[in-house]
Protein backbone atom coordinates (compact mmCIF):
# COMPACT_ATOMS: atom_id res chain seq x y z
CA UNK A 1 0.00 0.00 0.00
CA UNK A 2 2.69 2.59 0.72
CA UNK A 3 4.57 1.72 -2.23
CA UNK A 4 1.88 2.50 -4.41
CA UNK A 5 1.05 6.04 -2.56
CA UNK A 6 4.78 6.24 -2.95
CA UNK A 7 4.57 5.99 -6.92
CA UNK A 8 0.95 8.03 -7.05
CA UNK A 9 2.55 10.93 -5.44
CA UNK A 10 5.95 10.24 -8.13
CA UNK A 11 3.81 10.64 -10.46
CA UNK A 12 1.78 13.44 -9.17
CA UNK A 13 4.80 15.16 -8.77
CA UNK A 14 6.20 14.69 -12.09
CA UNK A 15 2.92 16.07 -13.09
CA UNK A 16 3.42 18.98 -11.23
CA UNK A 17 6.99 19.49 -12.68
CA UNK A 18 6.22 19.18 -16.18
CA UNK A 19 2.90 21.67 -15.49
CA UNK A 20 5.77 24.09 -14.03
CA UNK A 21 7.69 23.86 -16.80
CA UNK A 22 5.25 24.32 -19.59
CA UNK A 23 4.38 27.01 -17.39
CA UNK A 24 7.35 28.64 -17.20
CA UNK A 25 8.09 27.87 -20.98
CA UNK A 26 4.83 29.46 -21.80
CA UNK A 27 5.66 32.55 -19.81
CA UNK A 28 9.07 32.54 -21.15
CA UNK A 29 7.81 32.46 -25.19
CA UNK A 30 5.09 35.29 -24.01
CA UNK A 31 7.74 37.34 -22.88
CA UNK A 32 10.55 36.91 -25.25
CA UNK A 33 7.61 37.71 -28.28
CA UNK A 34 6.70 41.03 -26.02
CA UNK A 35 10.00 42.26 -26.35
CA UNK A 36 10.40 41.38 -29.64
CA UNK A 37 7.55 43.39 -30.31
CA UNK A 38 8.73 46.40 -28.41
CA UNK A 39 12.04 46.09 -30.30
CA UNK A 40 10.28 46.16 -33.68
CA UNK A 41 8.22 49.06 -32.25
CA UNK A 42 11.21 50.96 -31.18
CA UNK A 43 12.96 50.37 -34.34
CA UNK A 44 9.52 51.33 -36.35
CA UNK A 45 10.12 54.93 -34.57
CA UNK A 46 13.67 55.26 -34.95
CA UNK A 47 13.15 54.58 -38.75
CA UNK A 48 10.15 57.15 -38.69
CA UNK A 49 12.32 60.01 -36.72
CA UNK A 50 15.66 58.79 -39.19
CA UNK A 51 13.09 59.65 -41.92
CA UNK A 52 11.81 63.22 -40.98
CA UNK A 53 15.41 64.00 -39.98
CA UNK A 54 16.22 63.23 -43.76
CA UNK A 55 13.39 65.04 -44.96
CA UNK A 56 14.17 68.08 -43.10
CA UNK A 57 18.09 67.84 -44.00
CA UNK A 58 16.70 67.58 -48.06
CA UNK A 59 14.33 70.34 -47.63
CA UNK A 60 17.24 72.62 -45.69
CA UNK A 61 19.17 71.77 -48.53
CA UNK A 62 16.45 72.84 -51.58
CA UNK A 63 16.04 76.31 -50.08
CA UNK A 64 20.13 76.76 -49.35
CA UNK A 65 20.01 75.68 -53.09
CA UNK A 66 17.18 77.89 -54.60
CA UNK A 67 18.48 80.87 -52.94
CA UNK A 68 22.15 80.40 -54.35
CA UNK A 69 20.30 80.05 -57.59
CA UNK A 70 18.39 83.03 -57.01
CA UNK A 71 21.19 85.32 -55.92
CA UNK A 72 23.88 84.32 -57.89
CA UNK A 73 24.95 86.38 -60.20
CA UNK A 74 24.78 85.96 -64.07
CA UNK A 75 27.64 84.07 -65.39
CA UNK A 76 30.24 85.65 -67.31
CA UNK A 77 32.47 85.32 -70.30
CA UNK A 78 35.23 83.55 -70.01
CA UNK A 79 37.19 85.58 -72.41
CA UNK A 80 39.21 88.43 -71.23
CA UNK A 81 38.27 92.01 -72.56
CA UNK A 82 41.30 94.39 -72.98
CA UNK A 83 41.88 98.04 -73.97
CA UNK A 84 43.89 96.24 -76.69
CA UNK A 85 40.81 94.33 -77.88
CA UNK A 86 38.82 97.69 -77.27
CA UNK A 87 40.97 99.30 -80.04
CA UNK A 88 40.81 96.89 -82.47
CA UNK A 89 37.38 97.38 -82.54
CA UNK A 90 37.26 100.92 -82.68
CA UNK A 91 39.73 100.86 -85.70
CA UNK A 92 37.24 98.48 -87.57
CA UNK A 93 34.40 100.58 -87.38
CA UNK A 94 36.53 103.92 -87.27
CA UNK A 95 35.56 104.76 -91.07
CA UNK A 96 31.32 103.92 -89.84
CA UNK A 97 32.06 106.28 -87.08
CA UNK A 98 34.34 108.76 -89.45
CA UNK A 99 31.59 109.24 -92.09
CA UNK A 100 32.68 110.92 -95.27
CA UNK A 101 33.77 114.79 -93.93
CA UNK A 102 35.65 113.81 -90.69
CA UNK A 103 38.69 112.46 -89.24
CA UNK A 104 38.26 110.58 -86.18
CA UNK A 105 40.93 109.22 -83.73
CA UNK A 106 40.25 107.34 -80.05
CA UNK A 107 41.46 109.70 -76.98
CA UNK A 108 40.89 107.40 -73.95
CA UNK A 109 39.83 104.10 -74.02
CA UNK A 110 37.69 102.45 -70.79
CA UNK A 111 37.03 98.87 -70.53
CA UNK A 112 34.33 97.89 -67.52
CA UNK A 113 30.41 97.08 -67.28
CA UNK A 114 27.98 99.32 -69.14
CA UNK A 115 24.69 98.02 -69.02
CA UNK A 116 25.25 95.63 -66.00
CA UNK A 117 24.97 92.44 -67.20
CA UNK A 118 28.07 91.20 -65.65
CA UNK A 119 29.88 91.18 -68.88
CA UNK A 120 33.60 93.54 -69.44
CA UNK A 121 31.78 96.40 -72.27
CA UNK A 122 34.08 99.25 -73.86
CA UNK A 123 33.84 102.77 -73.91
CA UNK A 124 36.28 104.64 -76.57
CA UNK A 125 36.24 109.17 -76.18
CA UNK A 126 37.15 110.23 -79.64
CA UNK A 127 37.99 113.34 -81.45
CA UNK A 128 37.04 114.71 -84.66
CA UNK A 129 38.40 117.27 -87.26
CA UNK A 130 37.40 118.36 -90.98
CA UNK A 131 38.60 115.54 -93.39
CA UNK A 132 42.12 117.24 -94.98
CA UNK A 133 41.75 119.86 -92.99
CA UNK A 134 45.74 120.34 -91.13
CA UNK A 135 43.86 123.22 -88.57
CA UNK A 136 42.45 122.97 -84.70
CA UNK A 137 38.89 123.15 -86.11
CA UNK A 138 37.01 120.48 -84.76
CA UNK A 139 34.20 118.36 -86.30
CA UNK A 140 32.53 116.99 -83.21
CA UNK A 141 33.84 114.67 -80.44
CA UNK A 142 31.70 112.13 -78.75
CA UNK A 143 31.72 108.72 -77.23
CA UNK A 144 31.59 105.15 -78.93
CA UNK A 145 30.27 102.43 -77.13
CA UNK A 146 31.29 98.06 -77.25
CA UNK A 147 29.13 95.89 -75.83
CA UNK A 148 30.55 92.50 -75.18
CA UNK A 149 28.81 89.41 -76.67
CA UNK A 150 30.09 85.98 -75.79
CA UNK A 151 33.46 87.51 -75.79
CA UNK A 152 33.17 89.74 -78.26
CA UNK A 153 32.86 93.80 -78.20
CA UNK A 154 30.04 94.30 -80.86
CA UNK A 155 29.96 98.08 -81.95
CA UNK A 156 26.97 99.53 -80.74
CA UNK A 157 27.05 103.31 -82.14
CA UNK A 158 27.77 106.73 -80.79
CA UNK A 159 26.78 109.20 -78.82
CA UNK A 160 27.74 113.07 -79.31
CA UNK A 161 24.90 114.48 -77.46
CA UNK A 162 27.81 115.73 -74.66
CA UNK A 163 30.42 117.19 -77.01
CA UNK A 164 33.20 118.35 -74.76
CA UNK A 165 32.53 115.34 -71.99
CA UNK A 166 36.14 113.89 -70.76
CA UNK A 167 35.00 110.15 -68.94
CA UNK A 168 37.47 109.51 -65.88
CA UNK A 169 36.21 106.33 -64.90
CA UNK A 170 33.36 104.16 -64.78
CA UNK A 171 31.69 102.20 -61.46
CA UNK A 172 28.53 100.85 -61.49
CA UNK A 173 27.32 101.12 -64.96
CA UNK A 174 27.69 104.79 -64.59
CA UNK A 175 30.15 106.43 -66.81
CA UNK A 176 31.38 109.75 -64.40
CA UNK A 177 33.50 112.96 -65.94
CA UNK A 178 33.59 116.04 -66.93
CA UNK A 179 32.12 118.29 -69.10
CA UNK A 180 33.79 121.46 -71.17
CA UNK A 181 30.74 124.00 -71.88
CA UNK A 182 31.78 127.41 -73.62
CA UNK A 183 31.38 130.35 -71.61
CA UNK A 184 30.47 134.10 -73.67
CA UNK A 185 33.83 134.92 -74.04
CA UNK A 186 35.71 131.44 -74.82
CA UNK A 187 37.44 130.92 -77.92
CA UNK A 188 36.19 128.05 -80.22
CA UNK A 189 39.27 125.75 -79.04
CA UNK A 190 39.04 126.41 -75.58
CA UNK A 191 35.63 125.91 -73.82
CA UNK A 192 36.48 127.15 -69.89
CA UNK A 193 33.20 126.08 -67.81
CA UNK A 194 33.45 122.90 -66.00
CA UNK A 195 31.01 120.49 -65.05
CA UNK A 196 30.89 117.32 -62.87
CA UNK A 197 28.48 114.91 -64.61
CA UNK A 198 27.62 111.06 -64.57
CA UNK A 199 26.12 109.08 -67.49
CA UNK A 200 24.11 105.91 -67.85
CA UNK A 201 23.47 103.98 -71.01
CA UNK A 202 19.61 103.72 -71.72
CA UNK A 203 18.44 102.13 -75.06
CA UNK A 204 21.91 102.64 -76.52
CA UNK A 205 22.14 105.83 -75.94
CA UNK A 206 23.70 108.28 -72.59
CA UNK A 207 21.11 110.45 -70.19
CA UNK A 208 22.12 111.90 -67.29
CA UNK A 209 22.53 110.35 -63.87
CA UNK A 210 21.46 112.23 -60.65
Amino acid sequence: MTKILTNVFLKYFCMLLVASSLFISCQSQTEQKELLQKENELLKKENELLQRENNLSSNSTNNNTSKNNSTSPAPKSSVSITKSDLERAFKKNQSEIEGSERDCSSVNSFIADLNSDGETDGLIQFGCGFKGNMGNAMAGSGLAIFINDNGTLVFQGTDENFEGFVPNKISSGLVYGEIFEYGPDDADCCPSIKTKIKLKLVNGKFVRAN
